[in-house]
């Protein structure tokens, strides 16, 4: 299969859109390297034509010559750079929206490895723009130097040959000896990583309980195995460096040695002897640099094969073709889930209901009963292992996402708002029309409070919200969830940070939804929210223990009739003075 074909991946699909730029910068180090044979050629020409014939004008036209030669090759040699670098800087371009995009996916599988990617791209972008990469491009030009310098004498080629073959070995073992150790600190580096950016995540948690020491050891423990395998590696990698600078002065002054010997045999002029000494030097000068760049190297290598990996890896999704615009009917058919890790442990199991446009549930039950993964389901961040979540009559797993989000409002259990200003997390990270914007905060009850932040809706709220409250992020979370218009609203726990007065705006902003023919489903474990709602939906250890309109499933809890998603129990009166909320408690 052609890998210009879609099947081929967007790996390979980059790799042959840099096809030409590979092979102009091939031509490029073509003609960098014939220009390297001017130096040997004017130092030749210098001591057999023009210090024997004593001609200036002859020096001088050689001179303008070699001169003119190396500044193109000088020239050339930079445009070859800037070229292997752009290409770096276009595959990282080409290939991060989707490591980016794959990244996501990943993380809703619960393979979060999104960042690894994007280093590797990192990497990969480095390396082609260094000075190392063009080692690679002057290498094939090793034999024919060799077969030159085999030309002005056959010791001296011989001599080439020799020590080109000794550099080669070194090169060989330089990467058997290497290799290992910088597997291993690679590998240790990422999970070092990826436990500090969990560390950040939960600063509040650290910080509250103590945690910092521990932390702290178990960082260093790692850091510390990092080290050891990186300088076990460097250390290796510095002694094939050392040997092969030895080798390569070694062979220079073998080469003088024998051309000095050659021209005292009257077999070799003088400018032959120099001219050779150059030749062999430029020869074995990308071996060289191959080796004093051979970890780095090593890690773009490993770091190709892995982005291979990463995006030979099947979607989350197929691409589907745009459908129209949904109304908000949802049919929940027949579905079951076990989380990734859990194998057979079921989340959801045969988990059924329906609700026309402009209708609302709430979903009720205990701990643990499977009311966030039916949430994360509901809104397509999910796939069922059996069964189908449809918006009208679409399986919205495999919406395209880009359409199906403007229909969509979530909001998650544990809001994560993004570093930006108010007014662009709420319009999903967009420009975000103003208008549009601040409807969905008044809906949300949340525009006032805006209004007093230090810069209202161009606050910058930090890192994750940091410079908000627990509540403050959830309003403004809710107020990007009903941003837009959606058809389809899923509330996860979204009364938990919020105080009376954002429990009542809450509420309101329910029933308003409701009223435009938007679908509300929201967990909760308080009756007020269930009030505003038309069905009550319970669940228990995953399977629905009842589902019908508010009032019925009341009236039968009320009755002793229904079998109950979780003991109902009174909540102990609040303190005087603060207002009274009826909540429906989990046992």
């Amino acid at each position: 299969m052609s890998i210009d074909q879609p099947d081929a991946g967007p790996f390979k699909g980059a790799l042959t859109a840099c096809r030409l730029s590979f092979v102009f910068a091939a031509i490029l180090s073509a003609i960098v390297n014939v220009l390297a044979l001017v130096a040997p050629v004017y130092t030749m020409q210098v001591f057999d034509r023009v210090l024997a014939a004593r001609s200036g004008e002859t020096l001088v036209f050689l001179s303008l010559m070699a001169l003119v030669g190396i500044a193109t090759l000088g020239l050339l040699d930079l445009a070859r750079m800037m070229l292997l670098a752009r290409i770096g800087a276009f595959l990282e371009r080409r290939l991060a929206p989707d490591a980016i995009q794959r990244s996501i996916e990943n993380s809703l599988r619960d393979q979060p490895r999104g960042v690894d990617a994007l280093q590797d791209l990192a990497q990969v972008r480095t390396f082609l723009g260094g000075a190392g990469v063009c080692a690679v491009f002057d290498l094939p030009w090793l034999p024919i130097y060799v077969g030159v310098a085999w030309v002005i004498h056959p010791m001296m080629g011989q001599l080439a040959l020799a020590g080109a073959a000794l550099l080669f070995a070194v090169a060989v073992l330089n990467e058997a000896i290497v290799r290992d150790p910088t597997k291993r600190a690679t590998a240790v580096s990422r999970q070092m990583m990826r436990s500090v950016q969990t560390s950040f995540r939960n600063a509040e948690v650290i910080d509250s309980m103590g945690m910092h020491g521990a932390l702290l050891n178990q960082w260093a423990g790692q850091i510390d195995q990092q080290q050891r395998w990186d300088r076990s590696a460097s250390n290796r990698a510095n002694v094939a460096v050392g040997f092969s600078k030895f080798l390569r002065m070694a062979l220079q002054i073998l080469l003088m040695a024998c051309g000095a010997w050659l021209v005292i045999q009257q077999d070799m002029t003088a400018g032959a002897m120099m001219a050779g000494s150059i030749i062999v030097a430029r020869a074995l000068q990308p071996v060289e640099q191959t080796i004093g760049v051979w970890k780095h190297a090593m890690n773009t290598r490993e770091a190709l094969r892995r982005l291979k990996r990463f995006f030979a890896e099947p979607g989350l999704r197929r691409e589907t073709m745009p459908l129209p615009s949904p109304r908000g009917h949802l049919n929940v058919e027949n579905i079951a889930y076990a989380h990734p890790k859990a194998k057979d442990a079921m989340a959801l199991s045969n988990v059924s209901f329906a609700l026309t446009a402009g209708q609302g549930v709430a979903v009720v039950g205990p701990s643990g009963s499977g009311k966030s993964t039916l949430m994360r389901l509901l809104v397509g961040v999910a796939q069922p292992r059996q069964g189908f979540v449809r918006l009208d009559g679409a399986d919205i797993f495999t919406w395209d996402r880009q359409q199906i989000g403007q229909h969509l409002g979530y909001l998650p259990q544990d809001v994560e708002l993004f570093a930006g200003s108010v007014r662009a997390n709420i319009a999903r990270m967009d420009d975000g029309d103003p208008e549009a914007v601040a409807a969905a905060a008044k809906l949300a009850g949340v525009h006032d409070l805006i209004l007093r932040l230090p810069e209202g809706y161009e606050t910058q709220i930090g890192e994750a919200g940091m410079r908000l409250s627990a509540g403050e992020r959830q309003r403004i979370g809710l107020a990007r969830a009903l941003y837009g218009n959606p058809r389809l609203v899923v509330l996860d726990e979204p009364d938990s940070n919020l105080d009376a007065d954002g429990e009542a705006s809450l509420i309101r902003a329910i029933r308003v939804l409701k009223e435009r023919g938007t679908t509300v489903v929201a967990t909760t474990h308080r009756t007020s929210l269930v009030e505003a709602l038309d069905h009550v939906l319970g669940l228990r250890a995953g399977k629905v223990t009842m589902f019908g309109p508010r009032a019925n499933v009341v009236a039968q809890l009320a009755a002793g009739r229904a079998a109950q998603p979780f003991p109902v129990r009174p909540v102990a009166a609040p303190p005087s003075g603060d207002r009274p909320r009826r909540n429906m408690a989990v046992g």
